[in-house]
């Protein structure tokens, strides 16, 4: 921005999405900036992904800086994963408006120069084949629009390599097959045990040869999970995995949890989960006002209320793990009007992305009996998670609604990217969704007042499992742990401090 002429002076820049210019039910994001002489760069913040009509002009009255034209976002995240011995698969997510991508890569971080060709619109992924097996490369992916490409995404990379999960094939008996073949044996299954495997794009792949999207998804924006009975299952949230910061810091969305967590280099953790009994478990669902802080085009924050909002609370208890880029949940939420806890995972490959996998075992196949997969409140059930180097396992095994023995597999891609640290971690959590039953717009919240309570949350005979492959107590491997808000009440009493939790209590009080 260097046409203006002489005094520096107040310029206003102005963005519509294209096709919207003349809709004045679109809101116009609008940044002011100093200009004036010379050439100037702006960085227009918090703007969604997409293709937009832009222009610039004085705040005073004047001519125009410059006339229309049309800028496309970045692509705003990718995920490269190896998939063979010579390829790696690149997934991303849209760009509205676009009218197709391009991959770029290089041996070289910030140095991409081979290019796919142009592909459509309608394309999240591209596999690129042909490479050197164990040679690190470097992806970016551009997003075109009338033959200009946007400014490339954030670098992703990945190391091709034998024994890769084939994720491109979309063949669930080639994926399951690799799956298996790198888990541990003790957690590998047998030739009639059920398995449910999460892909990198979402889709679940099953022993019979199944494949089908995730239950639902965990998101920013929109957090509930659809089934086909029409359930709605609230998101299991831990705030850390957002914010990286300790309790003094925390976000006004961070709420009741009790999270332990290990240092980095380790990849796995055991041990025993207490599922605390239906008496000992009041989730409150209510109808109240409820305060938001929303966030404007130009960056800065107002508070809202918003009348009339029903809240849901859930119970989660679970382990999983922590890198820099990437997030793993796996384990077990109830859920009040079927009096059973019901295992799931979901996987993030970056903390950033709004969306992600979130998968409970046959939710919404109504031609499984659930209460095969589900389990009975009032028992400790034993769980197992290790990470390999392209997949997470989780296991665990007690006695499901017909009060016989189940072990329950589920598998997932590895988010977490090689070379990084990885953090294991236990929680216990109460989560909420915000929204009517028939709104497809929930949100996350984890620090309503609701009443709720939740008592007996535990953890017994917990292990991890360190990079040389031996297993170690939590108090050896510990370092404190996180706890929630100071306006929530919440009583936690540690029999064992980061070993034995028999006697938790989690309470949310009433507005």
């Amino acid at each position: 921005m260097g046409d203006w002429v002489g005094a520096t002076q107040s310029v206003k820049v102005q963005l519509k999405p294209v096709g919207a210019e003349n809709n004045a039910s679109v809101p116009i994001y609008e940044w002011t900036f100093s200009v004036g002489g010379v050439e100037t760069e702006v960085e227009l913040t918090n703007l969604p992904p997409g293709v937009y009509t832009v222009r610039a002009f004085p705040v005073a009255s004047g001519r125009w800086l410059r006339t229309e034209g049309q800028l496309i976002t970045e692509v705003p995240w990718i995920f490269a994963v190896p998939t063979g011995a010579n390829k790696v698969t690149v997934y991303w997510d849209p760009v509205p408006g676009a009218m197709g991508y391009r991959v770029r890569w290089g041996v070289q971080s910030g140095v991409h120069p081979n290019a796919s060709p142009l592909l459509a619109a309608d394309t999240r992924r591209f596999t690129v084949d042909g490479l050197v097996s164990e040679q690190a490369y470097y992806f970016v992916v551009e997003a075109e629009y009338n033959g200009v490409y946007g400014a490339p995404s954030e670098e992703d990379s990945a190391i091709p390599h034998e024994g890769a999960i084939p994720w491109d094939t979309s063949d669930s008996y080639q994926i399951i097959a690799a799956v298996e073949s790198q888990a541990p044996l003790d957690m590998r299954a047998g030739p009639n045990d059920d398995i449910w495997v999460v892909g990198p794009d979402g889709a679940v792949y099953t022993k019979g040869g199944g494949s089908f999207p995730a239950d639902g998804e965990v998101s920013l924006e929109q957090n509930a999970v659809f089934a086909m009975d029409e359930t709605v299952y609230p998101l299991p949230t831990d705030a850390w995995e957002e914010t990286g910061v300790m309790q003094d810091t925390l976000p006004a969305d961070a709420g009741p949890y009790r999270r332990v967590r290990s240092p980095n280099g380790f990849k796995g953790v055991r041990g025993r989960l207490y599922l605390p009994m239906d008496t000992q478990i009041s989730l409150g669902a209510r109808i109240t006002n409820l305060k938001k802080v929303v966030r404007l085009p130009d960056g800065t924050k107002r508070t809202v209320w918003e009348p009339n909002q029903v809240v849901f609370d859930a119970a989660n208890t679970y382990i999983g793990s922590h890198s820099r880029k990437g997030e793993v949940d796996a384990g077990l939420q109830y859920n009040p009007a079927r009096q059973w806890w019901m295992p799931f995972i979901s996987s993030n490959p970056d903390p950033k992305r709004k969306q992600d996998p979130l998968l409970f075992p046959d939710a919404a196949n109504r031609e499984v009996d659930p209460n095969e997969n589900r389990f009975l409140p009032g028992q400790w059930v034993n769980v197992r998670y290790e990470i390999t180097r392209d997949v997470v396992y989780f296991n665990i095994i007690g006695r499901n609604m017909y009060y016989e023995e189940k072990t329950i597999r589920l598998r997932s891609f590895n988010p977490h990217r090689g070379g990084e640290t990885i953090q294991v971690k236990r929680v216990h959590s109460i989560s909420h969704v915000i929204g009517w039953h028939d709104e497809h717009t929930r949100e996350r919240r984890q620090w309503y007042p609701t009443g709720s309570t939740i008592r007996g949350m535990g953890w017994d005979s917990g292990k991890y499992l360190n990079q040389n492959g031996n297993w170690t107590s939590w108090s050896q491997a510990s370092q404190n742990g996180s706890y929630p808000r100071r306006d929530s009440i919440i009583n936690w009493v540690v029999v064992v401090p980061y070993s034995v939790e028999r006697d938790i209590n989690i309470q949310l009080p009433r507005q």
